[in-house]
């Protein structure tokens, strides 16, 4: 039985893997009960399978790699907050975003996300951070107000589920 991939997607093995025996084909010709161990995926799915592959296989854990790995995250950390992900997936990501204290003396912009004390935050106010402005988790005092707390300015939202 001939199988055939769609335009813009490749086959590959529908069973578990592993990245450097993994292969991708346009076509197959297989026994008809060997339709199943293929399946179709994207372009994109086949270049991130084949990134994943590049980082991880046969690849010694020696001092310069683990440089290199270190290299990769430090350039993640400087350029995760240019990209938009939703409240869940900034959750998810929590350790690749910098930390408070890496940030202080940095001029900041709405937007900006860091995690601070295992929590992760989002600048709502453009500041400079420093380290009398680190985010404090305050329990909510619902009966008492003052003109002080009214004018508080909020720098910075709690990022939650």
């Amino acid at each position: 039985m001939k199988i055939i991939a769609d335009k813009g997607w490749v086959l590959t093995e529908s069973e578990n893997v592993s990245l450097d025996k993994r292969t991708f084909r346009d076509m197959v010709i297989v026994a008809a009960n060997e339709v199943s161990k293929w399946k179709q995926i994207s372009i994109e799915e086949k270049t991130a399978m084949e990134a994943k592959a590049a980082l991880f296989v046969n690849k010694d854990m020696t001092a310069d790699y683990l440089a290199s790995v270190r290299t990769l995250i430090a350039g993640v950390k400087n350029s995760i907050n240019d990209v938009s992900l939703s409240d869940e997936e900034v959750l998810q990501n929590a350790e690749l975003y910098p930390k408070f204290d890496e940030s202080i003396g940095q001029p900041v912009n709405q937007g900006y996300k860091f995690n601070c004390d295992g929590s992760m935050y989002e600048v709502e106010v453009p500041h400079t951070i420093s380290v009398e402005m680190r985010p404090v988790q305050t329990p909510v005092m619902l009966m008492a107000t003052s003109e002080a707390s009214e004018n508080k300015i909020n720098y910075y939202r709690l990022i939650t589920k």
